[in-house]
């Protein structure tokens, strides 16, 4: 049988915090066991290897569970499987989740997981029900593998009620409303019930078990057998059999039934209220008649007096020595407690584990060719750090660009392809599977699973911006995407890389990171990449290493070209770093040098230069490919993409058009341009 040791990384890569339960109890052996959610990876290895032969707890926080327990030997006040059909009753079906039990498939006593609200997290919750107890924040459950103390396996049951596997916290639904008001509101708050229905009905009070649950069911779903009519007649017809068997309160029950049936259907009935009362007489009156002269028998229940209405004022419990505090609470922790762990680097100082870093520039500026020459020394173990001489798996999820580009890129820069992965995510509609981009924090619980089983040490995301919900602009926004990001770093001791833009102008190199500076103050590393118009070359300064002291050291590369093989016999350049080395020049420098250079060329634009430029240009060269153009105006005269372009739109008298061109060779197209004497359109 599986213990903690062989499923706790399971339940972690799943979102939740495990602890080890003592065997034969349901109490967790480890201590501070109500911090797991703060156990690094070496805590819960060793916690794992000292408690591996325990069960498995989950403990709240992220999600609650509601514990409905059964009125065991008829226990007076505890039936907290009536109490929670009530309350279903009155404050609305909750939405189908994973539950947990080892009492069976068809017992209805089981934990009832569910996502805690953002708007109520943090505050204290209480019981909304004798029976029910709530496991939250400081509590915990016992879940599959654990052996209940009867001797019985906890087991996990999916919504459709059937076994399963373990499920991800992200599957689980979100506790509506009317429940989380009930269940988080002020304690000592008397609240009445709002039931239609009393749940004692009978004139003396009495009713027994049986009858109240079968009360109960109908009066939670009152159509679950396809309309409201038969489920009723079921029910009536089921009372009626236990009144002949002697259960108590049963004639009342279906008397109380009638009311309830009534105003549902009133609405519906051309006569309204009478109609639909005597619609359920038609219904009853037969058996009813018969069972009312049937002599009394003793109650094979006994005398059962189920919980008081739902909605009771609240009244704090008697803690037993060993419960833990719910909802919450202040926590301390002796700092001799505390253990000290080293910061790990894929490349050190630039790639720390278990955190996010940020790889900021503007566009073209070799921002992902440099994650990917990272990359590729990841796959292959030569990157300086850490795992130096172990070669690890990347994942990236390049949203910009497709597979195949993003194949040869990491082939030329001699990354071993057996250990790369393209992450995407995959959805069923109308039966049709489709392919999208992954979604951040939404898919996380998902994605956290499929990192891990790869083994994956590095999870690039390019550009990062596209991946995130919400506006990037607001720091709310991007903490709620950036914050589950850096869980899941931090949980799987994985480099996250993010691909960001810069905005234009010059100024400080840190703050032309596009969007909230939220970005800036969340991740633990930023590296800044500028390329300088002067020498050509590229810059990356570490504007920002929270785990080193080597923030502000900036390094110099150059970009070379390097021919792959397509899949259909051609080749094709694709850039490559070359030639990383250490530099005085900063980013910041780069960028203002930049943006004063700049703004001369687009002074001397202005007056019609880069027209004479570009035609002498085409006179001396003849029909020219772009490429080639482009790089000549902007090793020569600094001239943009955009300038260029503007010069051939006003050209008058020679003209300059486009042609493809005939000689190119491999994927997309090439264009010339060349001179000519007349119109484009002759």
């Amino acid at each position: 049988m599986e213990t903690y040791k062989d499923v706790y990384r399971a339940y972690r890569l799943r979102g939740f915090s495990p602890v080890p339960i003592r065997p034969g109890r349901k109490t967790p052996a480890a201590p501070k066991w109500q911090h797991a959610a703060e156990w690094t990876p070496a805590d819960y290895e060793r916690i794992a290897v000292k408690y591996s032969q325990c069960g498995v707890g989950l403990v709240g926080g992220e999600f609650i569970a509601l514990d409905v327990d059964a009125a065991a030997d008829h226990k007076k006040d505890a039936d907290g499987v009536t109490a929670f059909a009530w309350l279903q009753h009155d404050l609305g079906a909750l939405p189908p989740t994973y539950t947990n039990t080892a009492r069976g498939k068809d017992s209805p006593a089981r934990h009832w997981l569910y996502r805690i609200p953002a708007a109520y997290k943090g505050m204290k919750a209480h019981s909304p029900a004798a029976g029910i107890d709530i496991r939250e924040k400081g509590g915990q459950i016992c879940v599959w593998p654990t052996m209940h103390p009867t001797g019985r396996q906890y087991v996990w049951y999916a919504p459709s009620g059937d076994e399963t596997g373990i499920p991800s916290l992200g599957e689980l639904p979100e506790l509506p409303t009317a429940w989380a008001d009930m269940i988080y509101r002020p304690a000592g708050l008397n609240q009445e019930s709002t039931s239609s229905i009393p749940l004692n009905p009978t004139a003396n009070g009495s009713m027994c078990k049986a009858v109240t649950t079968a009360l109960g069911k109908w009066t939670a779903d009152p159509g679950r057998k396809g309309s409201r009519h038969d489920t009723t007649r079921d029910a009536v017809h089921k009372l009626a059999n236990m009144h002949a068997e002697g259960h108590k309160g049963a004639l009342e029950a279906i008397e109380a039934i009638g009311a309830q049936y009534a105003a549902m259907v009133a609405d519906a009935r051309d006569g309204g209220q009478k109609t639909a009362e005597d619609e359920y007489r038609r219904m009853v009156d037969g058996m009813t008649a018969q069972l009312a002269a049937t002599p009394a028998r003793e109650d094979p229940c006994d005398t059962y007096r189920p919980t008081p209405p739902p909605r009771p004022a609240f009244t704090a419990p008697m803690a037993d020595a060993g419960d833990a505090p719910t909802g919450r609470h202040a926590m301390l922790t002796d700092g001799t407690a505390v253990t000290i762990d080293r910061p790990t680097f894929l490349g050190d100082p630039m790639l720390p584990t278990g955190v996010i870093t940020l790889i900021a520039g503007r566009a073209g500026v070799s921002k992902s060719t440099l994650s990917i020459h990272y990359a590729a020394q990841v796959t292959q173990g030569t990157l300086e750090g850490d795992y130096h001489g172990h070669p690890q798996t990347v994942v990236f999820s390049a949203i910009e660009d497709g597979k195949g580009m993003q194949a040869a890129r990491l082939k030329a820069a001699g990354a071993d392809m057996s250990r790369v992965r393209f992450l995407d995510m995959s959805d069923t509609i109308n039966g049709t599977p489709l392919e999208s981009g992954v979604r951040i924090p939404e898919d996380l619980d998902t994605i956290r699973g499929a990192l891990a089983d790869c083994g994956a040490k590095l999870w690039i995301i390019d550009p990062i911006t596209s991946a995130m919900a919400g506006n990037t602009n607001k720091r709310d926004d991007v903490r709620g995407a950036l914050d589950p990001l850096a869980a899941l770093a931090r949980d799987l001791d994985l480099a996250v890389v993010g691909i960001l833009h810069f905005n234009k102008g010059g100024g400080y190199a840190s703050d032309k990171i596009s969007g909230s500076h939220a970005f800036r103050d969340t991740v633990r590393s930023l590296i800044l990449v500028a390329r300088d118009d002067e020498t050509h070359d590229c810059i990356a300064t570490l504007d920002k290493s929270s785990y080193t002291p080597s923030a502000g050291q900036s390094w110099v590369y150059g970009l070379a070209s390097q021919a792959v093989d397509t899949a259909d016999g051609q080749t094709m350049s694709v850039p490559v770093v070359s030639g990383l080395m250490p530099t005085d020049r900063t980013v910041g420098e780069i960028i203002n040098r930049n943006e004063a250079a700049g703004s001369v060329v687009a002074e001397r634009a202005e007056h019609g230069e880069v027209f004479d430029w570009l035609t002498a240009y085409l006179e001396d060269n003849g029909p020219t490919p772009y490429r080639t153009l482009l790089h000549d105006a902007k090793d020569e005269q600094g001239y943009t993409d955009r300038q260029l372009r503007n010069a051939r739109e006003q050209a008058h008298g020679p003209w300059i058009v486009t042609e493809k061109d005939p000689d190119h060779k491999g994927p997309g197209r090439a264009m010339l341009w060349r001179l000519s004497r007349t119109p484009p359109d002759d």
